[in-house]
């Protein structure tokens, strides 16, 4: 298992992506190329992949850092490991990996959100060490 933060897009990347993505959420759409560049350009967000020992890429995540008042923190989004590919410890991997790139940053802390019935990534989140927080999410559609 490789894993790395992208640096450049490739038709497989986006391949890669776009069977991954419907194994995040139902309502999620493809994504181009170009869109893909966009995240890898910016200053605030990483792009994190897993590539397994047949080099092909069977894992994303996205860590968003960010600064308030209050302090730097960061944020791990949209967190899948293909299908095939999960229990191997891929995902464990790649927060690992989130994680250090966040202390590296100086964040003061590292969330995410998971929904509950996602029992094995919940298991999983708590056996890394994050905590649940007391808090209520809200969204805003646009």
């Amino acid at each position: 298992m490789h894993i790395y933060r992208v640096e450049q897009v490739s038709d497989e990347m986006v391949t890669a992506f776009n069977k991954l993505l419907p194994q995040l959420s139902q309502k999620a759409k493809s994504i181009s190329k170009e869109a893909l560049e966009e995240i890898i350009s910016s200053n605030n967000t990483s792009l994190i992949a897993a590539d397994h020992d047949d080099c092909k890429t069977v894992a994303t995540l996205t860590i968003v850092f960010y600064r308030t008042p209050a302090a730097k923190r960061a944020r791990i989004e949209d967190l899948v490991v293909d299908r095939d590919y999960r229990g191997k410890g891929i995902g464990q991997a790649l927060i690992r990996y989130a994680i250090e790139k966040a202390k590296q940053a100086g964040c003061a802390g590292i969330d995410l959100t998971s929904r509950p019935d996602r029992t094995r990534a919940n298991r999983l989140y708590r056996k890394i060490g994050f905590n649940s927080v007391k808090t209520n999410v809200y969204r805003y559609p646009l």
